[in-house]
């Protein structure tokens, strides 16, 4: 058992709300050639869970918030 020290403090917060990130995204092939896509991330706009700290953790929660994508590929 860890105790809570002055220069070592424990935290009783070790539980972490889930979180569901809606992603959608679709393509159309415009040509033999050239395909068309689109990509929102995060389409819902879901905030990260709050973790009991003053940094959100940006490797396991989308951070960024709603993010698109929209572009052209080519193949030859």
């Amino acid at each position: 058992m860890i105790r809570s020290t002055v220069q070592s403090p424990t935290y009783n917060f070790d539980k972490v709300d889930s979180v569901l990130y809606l992603d959608v995204g679709g393509n159309w092939n415009m040509s033999d050639k050239a395909n068309l896509y689109f990509k929102v991330d995060n389409a819902a706009n879901t905030r990260p869970p709050d973790t009991g700290t003053q940094i959100a953790n940006n490797v396991l929660y989308d951070v960024i918030g709603r993010m698109y994508r929209v572009g052209v590929r080519f193949s030859n």
